[in-house]
């Protein structure tokens, strides 16, 4: 994830490494988050944790100072090799600006994450010009099913592991292939950030795109506006998206290294949706004319033509009750 420079590798892991683990967003399951702790424990490295981790504040996982001073005093403390999340949800963009992104950059260490954690991410390739890792993160992984197998992918790319890279059964749109740095992130959180300090630097790079429980008026929403304010979309090498599920849009677009990025890529992702999952296409709101003449109407009048619509084809009596008023004839 990053910007035009080269961006430094933080050292590998290796056995016995301290990894920490931050809570700089929503609060999450205690039980979950201690199970995914033996798991990183077991696989040989020392983990490290406050023990307010665990506090609440509303939503969060404590208050936004707590939450900024754990994560900072990890960024400046020399044995930590990696610092992994314990979940995301909300809350890392009130608490990127307090961050020490210079310590980061003058002793760099891995730091990993997924869904909000775009935020920071971004701030770390941004600010401290290290490369970022999007995976999964700890109390997520001891919840979800197959939540550990993926930790443990995360630790293999951290350990230098290139064969932790390796992704199949993915779709391509458009084949191809192309080889550049990876760029991206959640999609509503890279719509978020245009504009700001922690804006994506996306030209000459693959773009990558995960979003979870959002229909497909906010996916396009999202597309445009990171269209409309990274202008990157036409210097893109690649585009690259992730699944997207909710009741309204189950796994959305799947592509390969080869979803070459369209000068419209809003339709292009539209299209790919509804081919994918048979959508039919949305009502088309009323147009203005149609729009000013129900405005000109006062709504009694709109009721009593109602009323008197319904008396006339069906032969009623001369007497009439509708759910809005009652209309009686001599």
């Amino acid at each position: 994830m990053g910007g035009r420079a080269a961006l430094k590798l933080p050292p590998a892991l290796g056995p016995g490494d301290l990894v920490a683990v931050a809570a700089p967003a929503s609060a999450f399951d205690r039980t979950a988050f201690r199970r995914g702790a033996e798991f990183i424990a077991a696989r040989g490295y020392r983990v490290a944790y406050r023990e307010d981790i665990f506090g609440r504040a509303g939503s969060f996982a404590g208050d936004d100072a707590r939450r900024a001073a754990e994560l900072n005093g990890w960024i400046r403390d020399p044995e930590v090799r990696a610092i992994l999340m314990a979940r995301g949800g909300w809350g890392c963009a009130r608490i990127a600006n307090r961050l020490d992104w210079r310590a980061l950059a003058r002793r760099p260490k891995a730091v990993a994450g997924f869904s909000d954690l775009t935020t920071l991410l971004l701030a770390v390739t941004q600010r401290a010009g290290i490369a970022a890792f999007h995976g999964p993160m700890v109390a997520s992984s001891g919840k979800q099913p197959g939540g550990l197998r993926d930790l443990s992918r995360l630790l293999a790319l951290l350990e230098g592991d290139p064969a932790a890279l390796v992704h199949r059964g993915l779709r391509a749109l458009r084949p191809g292939r192309v080889r550049a740095p990876l760029a991206g992130g959640n999609l509503s959180l890279l719509a978020n950030t245009a504009g700001t300090p922690f804006a994506l630097e996306a030209r000459g790079r693959i773009l990558f795109v995960e979003e979870v429980n959002e229909p497909l008026y906010r996916v396009d929403r999202a597309v445009r506006r990171v269209r409309r304010r990274l202008s990157c979309w036409k210097s893109m090498t690649r585009t690259r998206t992730g699944s997207s599920t909710s009741r309204s849009m189950p796994p959305f677009v799947r592509t390969s290294r080869a979803a070459s990025c369209s000068p419209r890529p809003v339709a292009l992702v539209a299209r790919a949706v509804r081919r994918v999952l048979r959508l039919r296409r949305p009502r088309r709101a009323p147009g203005p004319r149609r729009q000013r003449r129900a405005a000109r109407r006062p709504r009694a009048a709109r009721i009593i033509s109602r009323a008197r619509g319904r008396k006339r084809s069906t032969g009623a009596a001369s007497s009439r009750s509708t759910s809005s008023l009652t209309i009686s004839r001599g």
